[in-house]
Formats: C-alpha cells, structure tokens, sequence
C-alpha cells in the first residue's frame, strides 16, 4: 500500500476531496470495472461513443476514482505510447471502438491498485485539451493505403538501424489488431527473403488460429509457419517485468538458432517492437542519435511527423528517453514509478554495457550476447 501511495503521489495530480460524491456541476462519466484483461487494464462498462457523447475528446485529463483507491490522472488516448511509457492512461486502442479501458502504459496497472470486476468507477474530467499532442495522433493514424506514400511506410516496415538483415514491422499476422497493414506486410517479408519470424505478441496458439483462419490473406507468413520459421511469444508488454525478460531470451535464441534476413514484429511495431531495437541497437554501439532516429521512424510512418515538431520530441521524450534510462538504470526498477525519468539521465551512460546487463538479467550468456551483437 505504501507503494500504492507513493506512485500515486509522485506521478499524477491528487485530489482524494471529490471521488466520494459526484458535483452536479463538473463533467464526468461513471460506469464499473466491466473485465480486467490480460494486461492489466480495467475494461469499462461503458464503450468509447459513450464515452465521446459525455463530451471526451482525445488529449483531455481525466481524475479516475476506483474502488477505495487514492484518485489518479490520466490522458485520454487512441494509443498507449501517446501516454507516454509507465504512464496511467483511458485508451480507445486505435479507435476501434470496441472496448474503452484505464492502463498503464508499458506495466500492469491493477499490481498498483486494489481493484474487482464490479467495482464503481468515476472518470471526472480534470483539464480538457491537456495535451494537444494525443490530439493530433488521432486524427492522422488510418487503416486507409492511400493515406501513405508506400507499403513500407504503411506497414511500418524496414531494415532496423545497425543491422544488416533484421527488419521490423507492423503485424502480417493478426489481421484483427493490424486489418488491412498485415497482408502488406506479409508480402514485403517475401520480397526481402525473411527466413525467421520472431512474433513478440502472438501466443503459438494465436499464431495458429490467426494463420488457419480463411480471413488471413497473408501466404508467406504460413509458408514460414510450416517451416517451423516463426516463434510465437504471446509477450505482455512490461518489459521490466520476469515474463517479458524470460520471453525475450526465449525470442532471440530462437532467432540466433536460426538463418536470417530476420523480422521482428509485435502488433504495430511500435511498443514492444520498439523496446526491443532500442535495446539491440544500444548493444550494438550505436549512438544516441542513431537510436532515436530508428525508433522515431515508426511515428514518421505511422503519424507523418516532422523532426522538427513539437510532437516528434514530445513522443521520444515520453517514450523512448524513458525506456532507455529503465534500461540503464536496472538499480531503480523498485523505484520505476516513482523516478522523474529524463533525457539528463543518458548523459555519460554507456548504452551498450546497459544493454548487455539487461540481457543477462534476462537469461542470455555472455556468449549469446556477443552473437547478437555480430548479427
């Protein structure tokens, strides 16, 4: 509970005075904790067109009162690394419209809460258009090809930085999270040769059902399934978490075991995809700079930002500044919610020595670890 508290205090605004009884007067929308998912988001019982029509925009703060817990804020987003990484946020993933939930971006919100399915839940809007950056992600990001130059901008597809034949991706697999990018993309790993798949966040029994579905129109994709050439991790997306780091030695042993060109992919190839290049591409030696402009060419692709935006400094400072110095500093993962993580915390850090240091606490050897870094 202490823990609970300190997070609380440290990383969002308070205001235990409110969350007992609702003021006529202020905008807000209750509803209960509908399922808790596999990630550790609260599932609400209301859906994301209720939640517009009580006035939700997204980049608005919203002060979320569950249960008997201290309130906390959060940013309404269409995607959880607009939050910023180990940041609470409301998300209505990619606007789907399917479900509206409260996470923690990058970890596992109900290990800081005390939370049931059923329990009453207040969202109370605390600043509207808090951060115009969300705003602007969604009114870009489409399922639509004409709306990007290529196919490999649109499937977020390339040649990682520092390596000479591992690629990363959106999804040629889970044609429910990805829709219409997977087929592009499973025909782009024909056309570069991908020998192995390293899929971050499909479970092997995902794997099968989504490559044995009549709705898949991807071919090369079950071409390699049948080769024994793709790996399913089913990882979640805390990655200072034993499960995520168990899974990724599982992943890169299985890669190193292997013949390339490689790819790598999650979902979108954004998060847990990123996370992954951030780290290689550190154990590799590669500069700050360089690590940053492999990362921020996912928000290029996907959002059409500009190296001299606002936006495009705001996700690299939210996103991957943070999970540089988690990686970095392994000592302050107790601590990992309660750290005002920052750019000034690189200063001198070698990347590289702290990627292998995250590698072995992994699991990998010494051995493995310089085999990654010859690929």
């Amino acid at each position: 509970m202490k823990t609970l508290i300190r997070f609380f205090l440290l990383l969002v605004t308070l205001s235990v005075a409110g969350c007992q009884e609702n003021n006529p007067s202020e905008s807000f929308v209750e509803g209960r904790v509908e399922s808790i998912n596999s990630y550790g988001n609260l599932v609400l019982s209301f859906s994301p067109a209720e939640f517009a029509a009580a006035g939700a925009d997204y980049g608005d703060l919203y002060e979320i009162c569950v249960g008997s817990n201290t309130p906390f804020c959060a940013l309404y987003v269409d995607s959880y690394a607009a939050a910023g990484s180990m940041s609470p946020c409301i998300c209505n993933y990619n606007r789907e419209d399917t479900e509206l939930d409260v996470g923690l971006n990058n970890g596992n919100l109900i290990s800081y809460l005390d939370v049931a399915e059923g329990d009453k839940i207040v969202l109370r809007l605390k600043e509207k258009g808090s951060d115009p950056v969300v705003a602007y992600m969604s009114t870009v990001y489409t399922y639509d090809r004409a709306d990007y130059a290529s196919d490999t901008e649109f499937a977020n597809f390339r040649l990682a930085g520092a390596f000479e034949d591992v690629y990363r991706g959106t999804s040629p697999i889970n044609f429910n999270k990805n829709k219409v990018r997977y087929s592009y993309c499973d025909s782009l790993c024909r056309s570069v040769g991908i020998k192995t798949v390293i899929d971050i966040a499909d479970s092997e029994e995902e794997l099968l059902k989504f490559l044995s579905s009549p709705e898949h129109e991807g071919s090369y994709m079950n071409e390699l399934y049948a080769e024994g050439a793709i790996i399913g991790l089913g990882s979640n997306t805390n990655y200072v978490s034993d499960e995520f780091m168990t899974k990724m030695a599982r992943g890169l042993r299985f890669m190193l075991s292997r013949p390339g060109p490689y790819f790598i992919h999650c979902n979108e190839g954004k998060d847990r995809t990123g996370f992954y290049f951030l780290l290689l591409e550190a154990l590799k030696g590669a500069s700050l700079l360089e690590i940053k402009n492999d990362y921020m060419q996912t928000y290029k692709n996907f959002f059409h930002y500009t190296e001299d935006s606002a936006e495009y400094e705001n996700i690299w400072e939210k996103n991957g500044v943070r999970m540089l110095c988690h990686i970095a500093y392994l000592e302050l993962w107790p601590q990992i919610l309660q750290t005002d993580w920052n750019s000034a915390m690189l200063d001198g850090v070698d990347l590289s020595a702290a990627a292998r240091e995250y590698l072995l606490r992994c699991g990998l050897d010494s051995q493995e670890i310089q085999q990654l870094i010859s690929l």
